[in-house]
């Protein structure tokens, strides 16, 4: 065998550096069911404002997207933070990348028009998908109106069926958020209370990532981050293709596309670094625990759980 060169080993070197600088970066699967924090993602691939292949998967309902994640179907999964503590009580290995966005008045107690009061509830069936999110927004509901939970009745569905559910007249009110929100108003329904008013326990939604993702794939999550914020961007200062592809991802009318992103605080660089790299996110982890353990939304406390190195800095 004939011995190698230095010019030989260099050459070998080289190709073996330009091929794997070629290679096409791994891909991150993302489940979301549909609202507009999440939709940023769906235009970053849209709009090929990131490199990385983006395997997207859209689900009916929050409950079908922690299922996938649950089955370690996806790297990644768009949730409230409630949802998230939800999966961190059953065991399920969950990682947190980033803020998504803050609600801020979209999440809504959508009610029929013969609800005039909070208190005209009571006796009431409420359609509520009875994640943490919807009964976190009952929950103050509830207590602002001075009822009990015996004092209505649960309608236990998917926030895609409550339109059905109005339009028929089984239930008086429903826990809701946009589009679906939009749907039920054109039923004359209109909203008595939202996330607006929850300061204690605010809904807020974050990507969480898997154990592998969080271990092999970081590269990939910081530049899906920044392609976010750029998204982001794009549609608060009202480009046109990214308000017009997000607007009929959402369904919704043309007429609705400039306000769409009313009622949320939307990620940027700032707020997500705030919650992630300052620790806000953990301490309002440990807050929203105290709210969900004492509501039986959760049996067991978390926060024996939380650690540190959960929250991904990119």
């Amino acid at each position: 065998m004939k011995k190698m060169t230095r010019n030989t080993f260099l050459m070998m070197a080289t190709l073996t550096f330009i091929v794997s600088c070629t290679q096409a970066p791994q891909s991150l699967k993302i489940a979301s069911n549909t609202w507009i924090g999440y939709e940023p993602i769906y235009a970053a691939k849209e709009l090929t404002l990131t490199d990385v292949p983006l395997e997207l998967h859209r689900k009916a309902n929050a409950t079908d997207v922690m299922d996938m994640f649950e089955k370690k179907q996806v790297d990644a999964a768009c949730l409230t933070l409630d949802e998230a503590i939800l999966l961190i009580e059953k065991g399920v290995p969950t990682y947190f990348a980033a803020i998504l966005d803050i609600s801020n008045g979209a999440d809504q107690l959508v009610v029929q028009p013969n609800i005039k009061m909070l208190s005209d509830l009571k006796g009431k069936k409420i359609a509520v998908e009875t994640t943490a999110v919807g009964m976190l927004l009952l929950h103050g509901v509830l207590a602002k109106a001075q009822l009990l939970s015996t004092d209505i009745s649960i309608v236990t569905s998917t926030v895609d069926q409550h339109y059905g559910l109005m339009k028929n007249n089984e239930v008086s009110a429903a826990i809701t958020f946009p589009p679906f929100s939009d749907r039920l108003k054109s039923l004359d329904a209109t909203t008595l209370y939202d996330s607006s008013q929850m300061k204690k326990a605010p809904i807020i939604d974050v990507l969480v990532v898997s154990e592998d993702a969080y271990k092999n794939k970081k590269p990939q999550l910081k530049k899906l981050l920044k392609a976010i914020y750029l998204a982001t961007d794009l549609l608060e200062s009202k480009d046109e293709k990214i308000v017009e592809f997000i607007g009929k991802n959402l369904m919704l009318e043309q007429s609705s596309w400039s306000t769409m992103t009313d009622g949320v605080d939307l990620t940027n660089e700032q707020l997500n670094n705030t919650y992630i790299h300052r620790y806000k996110l953990e301490a309002t982890m440990r807050i929203l625990d105290d709210v969900m353990l004492s509501n039986n939304m959760i049996k067991n406390s978390i926060k024996d759980k939380i650690t540190s190195d959960m929250f991904l800095r990119l």
